[in-house]
């Protein structure tokens, strides 16, 4: 997880991309309740980004700016759960048969070896 979080926080170079990186990984960003940055997976785990990305609150802030631009724990739940249920809303294709061979015939006739036939007279 944490090897997660190092490589997003080093492939962004803004808030956006950040945020994208995480999103990818499906994890969101917020404003924590004790701590300034946090981040929250699926199931409602919060994360510290000071602690798991092992990076300092200033570089934190220089990058992502004021932790009061994003939206609380609560909010980001809200949006995971919103989320969640627009995925699983989905309509979904009724799958197709498969189509029938029309040629059944020749097509046994070429990708089936012969009854009578054998793999060395096959080969001769």
């Amino acid at each position: 997880m944490k090897g997660l979080f190092k490589n997003a926080w080093e492939q962004s170079d803004s808030k956006a991309t950040f945020i994208r990186a995480l999103e990818e990984n499906g994890l969101f960003l917020a404003k924590g309740d004790k701590r300034g940055y946090v981040a929250l997976d699926l199931k409602g785990g919060i994360y510290s980004l000071t602690r798991w990305i092992d990076v300092g609150t200033r570089e934190l802030k220089a990058r992502l700016g004021p932790p009061e631009e994003l939206p609380s724990i609560e909010r980001a739940k809200k949006h995971i759960a919103d989320r969640m249920t627009e995925e699983t809303s989905k309509p979904t294709l009724p799958k197709r048969k498969p189509r029938q061979r029309k040629n059944a015939r020749l097509w046994c006739a070429k990708f089936r070896p012969c009854a009578g036939a054998t793999r060395r007279s096959a080969r001769n």
